[in-house]
């Protein structure tokens, strides 16, 4: 009977890792879990592992005690619950960045400095900022849509892409004949896109990152004159 409710759903490469998330995100252990879901130590460990397919009461067990999507359960996404899941993939901001967007629109961030209310004590006491949270999710609403961000997002992504081409061109010290062949084809092909500085040069990272800098501070600029 299992097998056949199990035919139903598909099971994605990973997913005994969600499984294993949700079981360390509570600090569990294989046998405490499953005293609380009814199953074996061992029935947990075949379904973290992948090497047992869960069925469908397992299924609706986790569902319970987790309160998870079972997109989630199934491996067919990294975010938990089935709003959220709507929100990453519209968005196509992780889940934990969707969560600290979350966290800084309705947490207790920011204090404020207030005179106490006895007069004969000096000392000044602190409040929470109430007024944090509207200007910090203002600000962030700013900079996604300030014109100038696609711009320093591209300089990003091409500096990125530039040092991760610099890291692979490291040869083994170990290796002269591999760090020769490595080197000089790194060298042709800088060449070939007529870059001014040689690869093992910092000036051009630098150089992006001061202009990234620049870019972002003048979106800083507008945001703060404009609030």
């Amino acid at each position: 009977m299992a097998n056949r409710a199990q035919v139903k759903l598909k099971f994605y490469d990973g997913y005994g890792e969600n499984f294993k998330a949700l079981r360390e995100k509570e600090g569990l252990t294989l046998s405490e879990l499953g005293e609380q879901l009814f199953y074996s130590d061992k029935t947990i460990s075949m379904i973290e592992n992948e090497s047992r397919l869960p069925t469908i009461e397992q299924l609706n067990r986790y569902i319970e005690k987790f309160n998870v999507s079972i997109d989630y359960l199934t491996g067919r996404t990294k975010a938990m619950t089935s709003d959220l899941q709507m929100i990453c993939e519209y968005t196509g901001l992780s889940e934990a960045a969707v969560r600290k967007l979350h966290e800084f629109a309705t947490a207790e961030y920011g204090h404020s400095f207030i005179e106490r209310p006895c007069p004969s004590v000096e000392l000044e006491g602190i409040e929470i900022d109430k007024a944090y949270n509207a200007n910090a999710m203002s600000f962030i609403n700013s900079l996604i849509t300030d014109d100038d961000f696609q711009e320093l997002l591209n300089n990003a992504v091409k500096l990125k892409e530039d040092m991760d081409e610099i890291k692979a061109a490291v040869p083994d010290d170990n290796d002269e004949a591999q760090a020769q062949n490595i080197l000089t084809r790194k060298n042709r092909a800088i060449l070939r896109k007529a870059k001014r500085f040689v690869i093992r040069d910092k000036g051009y990272c630098d150089l992006m990152i001061e202009k990234m800098k620049t870019i972002f501070g003048n979106i800083a600029n507008r945001i703060i004159k404009t609030e």
